[in-house]
């Protein structure tokens, strides 16, 4: 199978993985599962003990963006060899594609900080609650100088707002920087990078090139399945989706059993899989999983606020702070998406647009026909 068939339908993996950060931060903010349930509430029965290993199968938050890593690699890989990007013209649109939804974003989260603050400063000083204290940290620590630094997705004490999802964006502006040198690159030579990525990784704790490792990985991906076209590694479709559910399962094993480094080279190997399953047996997304991957980016930014307005809500109404009851993180989520579909309209759209005037600008200009010289007059 050609590898532009059903390549749009990745998107809808972008969403899944966006969607299931969305429950892991949910599970974080309006839900004590855990240790803490067992000993609080502790489970009965076969019903409680599905219900709870579901509650764990979203435990792969930092998983799903690695995910984003090596799926944004491998998507950016493709659209700038089809679209022929002169260097200042993609490192523009990469701009605007980032910035615009994230200064929106921006505003927004230090505007929910406030508000919050402002509705229920409770909830700011409830100790033993790893969520509460880093809020508590976040407003102490809001300043212009947190807020410049966040501009540029470095964190000061947190990230103004204390919207921690922006960790992966440094890792991202760093890869749209480094891309082009990257895909210049012969297969051996980028396998050479790897190596010293994964080697200065292991001996010096190196966060900025240990990340840079699975955009590496979503490239080798890319150039795989454009040589070698798209034949799935399973071809019983049934089959193929309960071993991708297995793998997932497995993934949130390793997390558990805190082996995070196996869980991260794992998500390698589950990516692929996904790529795989996706660009072989999905021609087309359902309507609800295409509006879920094109949503993605605003709803990865932006679930943060929604998520924290609605715990001072509901911490206000029942005058508690942590909550065992799974109902809240489970209207949380879905409040969420909610919430950023429309938060998409408004800041996402407009700048997709913009991007697309100036892609349609370059193309008319690399296509306008030169002005004929006039003839040489005869001597």
């Amino acid at each position: 199978m050609n590898l532009e068939e059903n390549i749009k339908s990745l998107h809808i993996l972008r969403g899944l993985a966006a969607l299931i950060v969305v429950i892991f931060h949910a599970k974080f903010i309006l839900w004590s599962g855990g240790t803490l349930y067992i000993e609080e509430v502790g489970i009965d029965g076969l019903d409680g003990y599905l219900a709870f290993g579901l509650d764990m199968l979203s435990s792969a938050g930092k998983q799903c963006v690695i995910f984003f890593f090596i799926l944004s690699a491998f998507v950016i890989s493709y659209s700038f060899e089809r679209n022929n990007y002169s260097l200042s013209s993609f490192y523009k649109i990469r701009s605007l594609r980032i910035y615009i939804p994230f200064l929106f974003s921006l505003v927004l989260s230090i505007g929910s900080l406030l508000l919050a603050y402002q509705f229920n400063s409770k909830i700011f000083y409830v100790e033993g609650r790893e969520y509460n204290e880093s809020i508590k940290i976040a407003l102490e620590d809001l300043s212009l100088v947190t807020v410049l630094k966040t501009l540029f997705f470095i964190p000061n004490k947190t990230y103004a707002g204390a919207n921690f999802a922006y960790w992966s964006l440094l890792h991202e502006a760093i890869f749209y920087l480094l891309f082009p040198v990257y895909h210049r690159l012969k297969n051996h030579i980028l396998l050479g990078l790897f190596v010293i990525f994964l080697t200065c990784s292991y001996f010096f704790q190196f966060s900025i090139v240990y990340f840079q490792i699975f955009f590496l990985c979503g490239i080798f991906t890319y150039r795989y399945f454009k040589h070698y076209g798209v034949a799935p590694l399973i071809t019983n479709q049934k089959v193929f989706l309960c071993t991708l559910l297995l793998l997932f399962a497995l993934q949130n094993v390793f997390i558990l059993k805190s082996n995070i480094y196996l869980a991260d080279a794992f998500a390698i190997v589950l990516s692929f899989t996904l790529i795989n399953y996706t660009l072989y047996f999905i021609a087309k997304a359902p309507k609800a999983l295409a509006l879920l991957g094109k949503i993605s980016y605003t709803l990865y930014l932006n679930h943060l606020s929604v998520l924290l307005l609605f715990y001072v809500c509901i911490a206000s109404y029942l005058n508690e702070y942590i909550f065992y009851d799974r109902v809240y993180y489970y209207i949380g989520t879905v409040l969420a998406v909610l919430v950023s579909i429309i938060l998409y309209y408004l800041a996402e759209q407009p700048s997709l647009r913009l991007i697309e005037r100036l892609r349609k600008h370059r193309s008319d200009a690399l296509h306008k026909p030169e002005l004929s010289k006039p003839a040489a007059r005869a001597s």
